[in-house]
């Protein structure tokens, strides 16, 4: 079969392996010792009386959290499959059928979806498509999928909410969400962005 490629691109760019990531946040964050707890809650006026600052960061949750009619799940699937020998970067095809090749420590993720849903379920056929997009542009056979993964990209179709706003109560809140599908690209600058909000609040700390 011929490539249905005419042109392409390439740039340099970080990868990075979210669980690692995300476990060494963790680790930083109990160094400072900041405590992490699990509570459950249905609007942000909710948030315990002790904290005087909320910072909302609840992704697609905010539809519900703060009624933001703006937001909208785009769902993605991928499957993982082994490592992939002599696959050294990542591959994107941002043309229909969407397809990405992304190469990590232990395994290789094939994508993907781009679709208006919040369907958390695994859907075979999707994975089968994604396999054989994945597999005819690299060229190879089909591999074993180790894992379905499904997300929901929260798109927000007037862009980022980053922004201070007052709670009913007159505590302060500083929204940080509507990334799409972009949210550790934006992760850092928008980190410094809500911590410049806070630090402009009277009696906060340097």
């Amino acid at each position: 079969m011929k490539s249905k490629f005419r042109s392409g691109r390439s740039h340099l760019a970080l990868l990075s392996f979210r669980p690692s990531l995300h476990s060494k946040v963790v680790s930083h964050s109990r160094f400072r010792s900041w405590i992490r707890r699990s509570v459950k809650f249905e609007k942000l006026e909710d948030v315990s009386p002790a904290f005087d600052l909320v910072i909302n960061c609840a992704g697609i949750g905010a539809r519900e959290l703060v009624q933001d009619i703006d937001l909208e799940p785009h769902r993605g699937q991928v499957a993982i499959v082994p490592k992939i020998d002599n696959l050294s970067c990542a591959i994107v095809c941002d043309d229909p059928p969407l397809m990405y090749a992304i190469p990590r420590a232990s395994d290789c993720v094939f994508g993907g979806t781009n679709e208006l849903s919040d369907n958390l379920d695994a859907d075979p056929t999707t994975t089968a498509r994604i396999i054989d997009e994945c597999t005819r542009v690299l060229k190879i056979q089909n591999p074993l999928v180790l894992a379905e993964r499904i997300g929901l990209r929260p798109f927000r179709k007037s862009g980022v909410c980053l922004e201070r706003d007052c709670l009913p109560d007159g505590r302060t809140v500083i929204h940080n969400y509507g990334h799409g599908g972009s949210g550790f690209t934006l992760s850092w600058g928008c980190a410094q962005k809500v911590f410049e909000l806070a630090e402009e609040l009277p009696g906060q700390r340097r």
